[in-house]
């Protein structure tokens, strides 16, 4: 079978705002067989939009939308696709009353605008939608199956998980894709191309795609059929070959980042790793701390850019500066062995360089970068010329640096990270509070505003949360392998509060303090019941071996994080006008368990199950 994938919403052709969703679906449809032969973009005109779904409808079986179901003039979709089936709109009053109890949960009059919401074209199916008020579409016309799904991928997903999967499984074949991915360091694409493709061009019936990225090549491998031994069995015969032809430049098998890699690595090896950087700015810690159970490899780091703070925390002597300067080999051994020494550490990492775009010399241009490696058996040197911008320049010194550290693992006796079976089986796991479409509207307004004015005083501190991924964390998890799943649900299912909980939103402010703002947050009102809800989910989780947080819950909501202290005034401004501002409330009875799976776009959410907490009376 073969699907089109139609992402409906004039957002989507701004530098905002990017289509998440078609990347969701197509991965789903491939585990399914359906082969994705096309995605389109497309702004709310019924003109554009009417001739894309007729042609999508030509081409192939399965066509699947995202967008423009929602209550507003320029949402478009369902109207334009019954116009094109010849189709007449007729309202569900079923689906009406759903809309109009939610809004009556916030406690708020359903706009007469939302009865849009409750127009479905004659033998449509509608798909419930809990997670917001735009209900989905199943419809299928003469052989041909449409799903209209909504635009948020927090009510996108588990819609189609849970409405479009078992309708499709029925209709597939036992085709499938079967897919590979190795990563690999040290090279550039054409060297890898020119060693792997006498192998891979052995095997016509497999697609191999070669992906130079920064600081890495990806290489993909895709095969469709119905037996899934020969398809293993194939993709292993073409990878053991790339084993031989790249050799110790490859570091994933299984698509893992290279931070993961040597996460895995440190902590097999219970080994722990410190960092002084100068020109990457922090960027190695970030990489190494964005993985679950960093703290248990992680020591910590600090970024010198002056050579005072050199001196000061990784002990470099200021002779030594004076003599080789500081960006030199010389001194990025004295910050990875000063900063082993000083934290404790098995590795040290230190980096300085010229990150750029001013700087340079003509015995040091622009993309001059020296890495050092400390651990107790010596140190190990490496000075690099990377070509590219400042963010390039700084991501490739950190891959260089967490290279250094797996080929350390390679050549002297470390144990090797599993890599293909963690992957394939634990899941990152945690337990949030959804907020109400109301609340979430508000905030995706202001992260609108603050997101634009970053964007026009070029200020690349802030790293915004998407309006559609915020949730009040409850329990983070982490990582747990399939067989503890049936615990954790049962353990959540038995959390119990007498009262539903009243949320209340409002008032701004920042970790740790306003002078070096790290965490940008929006403050919850919900005492005592909040706090209550989240010492009895750690109580129950704990009885199954999950450790209790160490720090004290704090309500609040993560707008923005900052990779350094330090805001744009204008930033600063419109951070201050919204500070006492009211963000809304809502009140609920239930929680989420919820899947995290962190990809290069950003963490993408999934719910697992959700529980009610409050006990029915009598």
């Amino acid at each position: 079978m073969k699907a089109e994938i139609i992402a409906v919403g004039s957002e989507l052709l701004t530098p905002d705002r990017l289509d998440t969703n078609s990347l969701f679906l197509t991965e789903e449809l491939n585990k399914l067989g359906i082969e994705v032969v096309r995605k389109s973009i497309l702004g709310d005109d019924r003109e554009l939009l009417g001739a894309a779904f007729k042609e999508a409808l030509d081409r192939v079986e399965l066509v699947i939308s995202s967008g423009g179901l929602g209550p507003t003039e320029d949402d478009l979709t369902r109207e334009t696709v019954a116009e094109i089936l010849g189709r007449k709109l007729q309202r569900n009053e079923e689906i009406l009353r759903t809309i109009e109890a939610r809004f009556r949960s916030f406690k708020r009059e359903m706009p007469e605008i939302n009865v849009r919401q409750a127009m479905v074209p004659e033998g449509a199916e509608p798909l419930n939608n809990p997670r917001g008020t735009a209900p989905g579409l199943w419809i299928e016309d003469a052989g041909r199956m449409i799903a209209l799904l909504p635009g948020p991928p927090r009510e996108l997903k588990p819609m189609f998980l849970e409405a479009i999967v078992p309708r499709l499984a029925r209709r597939v074949s036992g085709v499938r894709m079967f897919h590979r991915e190795l990563r690999v360091a040290g090279m550039g694409e054409s060297h890898v191309e020119q060693r792997i493709a006498p192998i891979y061009k052995r095997y016509p019936n497999v697609n191999t795609t070669v992906l130079a990225t920064p600081g890495e090549v990806q290489v993909h491998l895709r095969m469709w059929t119905d037996d899934s031994k020969l398809a293993q069995k194939t993709l292993d015969e073409i990878a053991q070959g790339f084993e031989l032809g790249l050799a110790d430049r490859i570091f994933s098998k299984d698509g893992s980042p290279m931070e993961e890699v040597v996460a895995r690595l440190l902590t097999i090896n219970n080994a722990t790793i410190s960092a002084a950087e100068s020109c990457t700015g922090g960027l190695l810690a970030q990489r190494l701390t964005s993985i679950a159970g960093s703290s248990t490899y992680f020591l910590g780091g600090v970024v010198c850019y002056s050579n005072e703070r050199k001196t000061a925390w990784a002990d470099v002597p200021p002779e030594l500066i004076s003599a080789k300067g500081a960006v030199s080999g010389e001194v990025a051994v004295a910050l990875a062995d000063g900063i082993r020494r000083r934290v404790g550490s098995t590795f040290g990492v230190g980096i300085t360089g010229i990150a750029g775009p001013g700087g340079g010399s003509e015995e040091k241009p622009v993309g001059t970068v020296h890495i050092a490696l400390s651990h107790a058996t010596g140190v190990k040197e490496r000075g690099a010329h990377f070509p590219g911008d400042r963010e390039l320049i700084r991501w490739q010194a950190s891959q260089i640096a967490l290279d250094m550290v797996r080929v350390h693992f390679l050549y002297n006796g470390g144990q090797p990270a599993a890599q293909h079976s963690k992957r394939a089986c634990a899941v990152r796991l945690f337990v949030a509070l959804d907020i109400s479409a109301a609340v979430r509207e508000e905030l995706a307004g202001l992260l609108a505003q603050l997101r634009s004015i970053s964007t026009e005083t070029k200020d690349k501190t802030p790293r915004w949360v998407r309006a559609e991924s915020l949730h009040v964390t409850l329990k983070f998890i982490g990582e747990a392998a399939p067989e503890k799943l049936a615990g954790i649900r049962e353990a959540l299912a038995a959390v119990r509060l007498r009262d539903p909980l009243a949320l209340a939103f409002r008032r701004l402010g920042f970790f740790p303090d306003e002078k070096r703002p790290r965490v940008l947050w929006v403050g919850i009102e919900a005492l005592p019941g909040l706090p209550a809800l989240a010492s009895n989910i750690e109580k129950s989780l704990e009885k199954i071996g999950f450790p209790r947080e160490q720090r004290k819950f704090t309500p609040h909501l993560t707008l923005a994080r900052f990779e350094r202290p330090g805001l744009h005034e204008k930033v600063r401004a419109a951070i201050e006008q919204n500070a006492e501002r009211n963000f809304g409330s809502y009140s609920t009875d239930e929680f989420h368990l919820i899947e995290s799976k962190l990809k290069s776009s950003g963490a993408e959410y999934t719910t697992v199950q959700s529980f009610r907490f409050t006990v029915a009376e009598g």
